[in-house]
């Protein structure tokens, strides 16, 4: 035979073997894991051998009422079906989307509010600066501010920075 294939043997052969494995300390204070139980007493088991018989039935138990529309069978039992897992796992998706479409928004928003205050803070130096500032009126045309309407766009610059970037 080949060697993988006397390799693959031997996987086979040994996978269904198992056995117990004990854990206990000596009385130097060492801890043993070994197949064969301690001469002391004073051991844990770690893995139990698997058996191959089907578990005993259990006893059936009469189901509570629900008490509300949330505590149905169905859902507290979970999805039983595989297209009430498709459905569950749909559902998980739909949340999880819309979560993070909520959290960009929120990033997006951010980042205005952020954009705005800035923008704000700069045209509030530029008032301070003493230059000439112009803005367009209603019919199209540029006009100067004097030093009155400067003030007044000042402080109402000055408001909507305390409302909205602080």
């Amino acid at each position: 035979m080949s060697r993988p294939a006397v390799v693959l043997l031997a996987l086979f052969i040994a996978l269904p073997a198992s056995a117990q494995i004990y854990r206990w300390t000596d009385s130097a204070g060492q801890v043993h894991f070994t197949d064969t139980p301690p001469p002391s007493e004073d051991y844990a088991v770690i893995q139990r051998p698997r058996t191959t018989a089907a578990p005993a039935p259990a006893a059936v138990a009469p189901e509570p009422a629900p008490e509300s529309e949330d505590e149905t069978p169905e859902a507290q039992a979970g999805p039983q079906t595989t297209a009430e897992r498709e459905q569950a796992l749909r559902k998980r998706r739909l949340e999880k989307e819309e979560a993070e479409a909520k959290q960009q928004d929120e990033a997006a928003r951010e980042a205005e509010r952020k954009r705005f205050c800035e923008d704000t803070a700069n045209q509030i130096t530029a008032l301070r600066s003493g230059q000439r500032v112009s803005r367009f009126n209603a019919r199209g045309e540029r006009e100067f501010l004097d030093d009155s309407a400067r003030a007044a766009e000042t402080e109402r610059l000055e408001r909507q920075i305390a409302e909205h970037c602080r």
